[in-house]
């Protein structure tokens, strides 16, 4: 395609995210050379397909619909967290021959955590010859491809440690949920072993990190814990009292012959004190990045997918390996 040409893009998810997407495609997009053209959305809730409509975009509940009626050059997909329950949607878009920019958190770099599906999917992009990204802020920036960017900068890299604050109250509803505010602690950690709530993607940025440092770990953990409110407090859409849980601490970390190497630190609460986001390098030379505030993680996440799209038409069939060169045309 002549790059004067406007690329079809297509939403598949009309959630809160999915919604800030098409308002995002809908303004200027000066980043780029190609103008991104909202051809339709996808989503099963009608609620949602209705408010696309009034949105002046034609909303579907069948993929087979949209790309029947409009043939998409690229899919921006914002369902869910979870590989095993994009797969279906995933692969009916593979299928389609429409390459995917997804804000799946497990889809990031999911080798290690989910090799079987991610194998899959990949051999079926490989087939059908189109790219798919997973990306976003958390994972997709902030505690992976950032560090490893900030590494080129230091000759030898002993120790990788970023922390990250976050503060909720200022966040959407569903985060909210997802970090247990307003339970009380034994029903949070009874949720969590249940994978009914926490912050999906965390060792996929572990296993990003150790995958471009070429560092094979004998030790991959995590941990995740309450924060519990130190006072009673209300936001918008919850009220706690003391001891409720306001949010979550979440670690991850990799070990090389009994040394910690990568260490991601996560707290996610209600009315967090000293929000931003740090980054450390251990090594000759040290080197240490603060983001005062911490990026902001709803529109961070909108802009880190529509600036996937041009990575994700440029890649080679399969699913993108983030920073790594040979996995793009030439």
């Amino acid at each position: 395609m002549q790059t004067s040409q406007s690329v079809k893009v297509m939403v598949f998810g009309l959630g809160y995210i999915g919604r800030m997407v098409v308002e995002a495609i809908q303004t200027e997009n000066p980043f780029w050379n190609r103008k991104l053209e909202l051809v339709g959305a996808v989503d099963i809730v009608p609620e949602s397909r209705q408010w696309a409509e009034k949105k002046g975009v034609r909303a579907f509940q069948k993929l087979e619909d949209l790309v029947a009626a409009a043939r998409p050059d690229v899919c921006i997909h914002t369902t869910a967290s979870s590989m095993a329950i994009v797969v279906a949607q995933l692969k009916e878009l593979i299928d389609a021959k429409v390459p995917v920019v997804s804000s799946t958190e497990e889809l990031f770099f999911p080798w290690e955590q989910n090799p079987g599906i991610a194998n899959e999917l990949d051999a079926a992009c490989k087939e059908r010859g189109v790219a798919v990204i997973g990306t976003g802020v958390n994972p997709g920036f902030i505690m992976d491809v950032l560090p490893a960017i900030v590494t080129q900068a230091v000759h030898t890299v002993d120790q990788i440690r970023v922390e990250r604050v976050v503060d909720a109250s200022t966040r959407r509803l569903p985060l909210q949920k997802k970090i247990g505010a307003g339970l009380d602690e034994h029903t949070f950690r009874s949720y969590v072993e249940t994978r009914r709530i926490g912050t999906p993607g965390l060792m996929e940025s572990l296993d990003f990190l150790a995958s471009h440092m070429g560092w094979k770990l004998s030790k991959r953990s995590q941990q995740l814990d309450p924060i519990l409110a130190p006072r009673a407090m209300k936001t918008q859409v919850v009220s706690l009292k003391k001891g409720d849980v306001c949010g979550l601490h979440h670690r991850a970390w990799g070990e090389m012959e009994r040394k910690t190497v990568i260490e991601l630190d996560l707290k996610i609460s209600l009315n967090a004190e000293k929000p931003g986001d740090h980054i450390i390098i251990k090594g000759n030379p040290p080197l240490s990045i603060w983001v005062e505030g911490g990026t902001p993680g709803d529109p961070a996440t909108v802009a880190a997918l529509v600036r996937g799209i041009p990575i994700v038409l440029q890649a080679k069939p399969g699913i993108v390996r983030r920073l790594e060169r040979d996995h793009f045309l030439s």
